[in-house]
C-alpha cells in the first residue's frame, strides 16, 4: 500500500503541474492506479477482517455469523502443469482464504502429457513437477494432498476399469474419473456432512478476484450445478468444465455424470469413442442437453467465474484465435500472477518478523511487540 499511495501522490503532483489535455490523461491514470490499490487491499483482507473491521462485527457476533455460513468442499484435480509455479499456488490460496469452512482436496498428477494445438485448444509440452510434498502440506495444511507419479492405467484405482482393457490411457477418461473419485472421496469424510458447496478447480488455474468469485461462487443455485461460462473465449455461451460448482446435495450424481457413460461405454461397446474426446466438455454439454444419446440428461447453470490458466512457461495462456480479448487476458492473468506471488511474500515478512521478535527475548515487553499474524495465514481454522 506504501508504493500505491507514493505512486498515487506523484500523479496527483503532476496533474497540478502539466497542461490540461496531458494532466487529463494523468488524472485518468491515478484514478485507475488509486482503484487498483484499493482492489489489492482488499483481496489481502481475510473473511475475518472483513467482517469484524469493516463491517463492524463483534468477535461473538463472527463466531455466530460463522456457525451459519456455508462450508465448501474443494477439488484440485488434472495434471501438475504450471501449478509448480509459487504464484499460481498462491493463487489458489487467495481463493481458498477467501471460502468459508474450506475441506480442501489436491490429487495431482506429476507428469504432464503434451498435446498439440489447433484452432480451438492450445497445445503444451510435455513436463514434470519436482515440487516436494512437504511444500505443500506447509502451504496449504487443511488439505488432503495426494501427489501421482503419472495418469495413466497403471494406476491402481483406475487399473480394472474397462476403460484401461487395453493398458492405454483414454485422456478424457483419465481426467474425469480423477474429478469423480475425489468428490467421492470428498464426500465420504467425516465433516462432509456440513458441506454446502463442493467446487472442482483446475491445478493450473489463477483467479484475479478471489473475493468477487468466491461470493459468486457461494450464490449458486441451491438446487441445480453450475458450470464457468466461457466469458474470455469466442465461444462464450458455452460451459467450460475447468470450474464447476454443484450444491453437496446432489454434487454426487452430477460429478457421476462426466465418468460413468465413458465406463458404460467401455464395457458394452467395446471401444473408447467418449474416453478420447478432444474436447470432452463440448461432448458433456450435448449430452447432458440430449443432443447426444449418452443415457444421462442433467440440468445446470452457467456462470462467469472468472479464472485463467498458465501454461509451463509461467505466462497466461492467451490466444487471438480462443479468447475475445486478448490483452485483457493478459492483463487480468498477469495481476491474478502478481497477487499470487505477493501472497507469499506477506507469509515470509510475517515469519521473519516473528523470528525477529522471538530473539529479541522472551519477556512480557517483547511479547508484546509480537507481530500479529496475517489472518488468512493461520492454520486450517482461519475462520473460527
Amino acid at each position: 500500500m506504501k508504493r500505491c499511495a507514493v505512486f498515487v501522490g506523484l500523479c496527483c503532483f503532476l496533474h497540478l503541474l502539466l497542461l490540461d489535455h496531458v494532466s487529463l490523461g494523468l488524472g485518468l491514470v491515478c484514478r485507475l492506479r488509486r482503484a487498483l490499490c484499493r482492489r489489492r487491499h482488499k483481496q489481502r483482507m481475510s473473511l475475518r477482517e472483513r467482517l469484524v473491521g469493516a463491517a463492524g462485527l463483534s468477535e461473538h457476533q463472527y463466531e455466530a455469523h460463522m456457525a451459519k455460513t456455508p462450508s465448501v468442499g474443494i477439488c484440485v484435480t488434472g495434471e501438475a502443469r504450471s501449478f509448480e509455479r509459487s504464484n499460481v499456488r498462491g493463487s489458489l490460496r487467495l481463493l481458498v482464504d477467501h471460502l468459508p469452512k474450506p475441506l480442501l482436496r489436491i490429487s495431482v498428477s506429476r507428469k504432464t502429457r503434451p498435446r498439440p494445438s489447433n484452432r480451438w485448444r492450445v497445445g503444451q509440452q510435455a513436463a514434470e513437477m519436482t515440487l516436494e510434498y512437504a511444500q505443500l502440506a506447509n502451504e496449504f495444511p487443511e488439505a488432503f494432498i495426494e501427489l501421482l507419479d503419472d495418469s495413466n492405467c497403471s494406476l491402481a484405482h483406475v487399473r480394472k476399469s474397462a476403460c484401461c482393457r487395453n493398458g492405454e490411457a483414454p485422456q478424457t477418461f483419465m481426467q474425469y474419473q480423477a474429478i469423480t473419485r475425489c468428490v467421492r472421496e470428498l464426500m465420504a469424510t467425516a465433516t462432509a456432512g456440513a458441506l454446502t458447496h463442493v467446487v472442482r478447480l483446475r491445478a493450473d488455474a489463477i483467479y484475479d478476484d478471489p473475493i468477487t468469485l468466491a461470493s459468486i461462487i457461494l450464490n449458486v443455485s441451491a438446487t441445480r450445478p453450475t458450470l464457468a461460462a466461457k466469458d474470455e473465449m469466442r465461444r462464450r455461451t458455452h460451459p467450460t468444465d475447468t470450474l464447476m460448482v454443484s450444491p453437496a446435495s446432489v454434487a454426487s450424481d452430477f460429478f457421476r455424470t462426466f465418468v460413468d457413460p465413458i465406463e458404460e461405454e467401455c464395457q458394452t461397446k467395446n471401444k473408447a469413442r467418449l474416453a478420447n474426446q478432444p474436447q470432452p466438455e463440448m461432448t458433456w454439454h450435448l449430452c447432458a442437453i440430449g443432443v447426444y444419446d449418452c443415457g444421462f440428461r442433467t440440468k445446470f447453470d452457467v456462470a462467469p467465474f472468472a479464472h485463467y490458466l498458465v501454461d509451463l512457461t509461467g505466462r497466461p495462456r492467451c490466444s487471438r484465435w480462443i479468447h475475445m480479448n486478448v490483452t485483457r487476458c493478459f492483463e487480468r492473468g498477469y495481476a491474478a500472477l502478481q497477487a499470487g506471488k505477493e501472497r507469499w511474500h506477506e507469509d515470509a515478512a510475517w515469519k521473519a518478523a516473528q523470528v525477529s521478535s522471538v530473539a529479541a527475548g522472551s519477556n512480557k515487553s517483547a511479547h508484546l511487540l509480537m507481530p500479529t499474524a496475517p489472518a488468512h495465514t493461520s492454520p486450517p481454522s482461519h475462520f473460527g
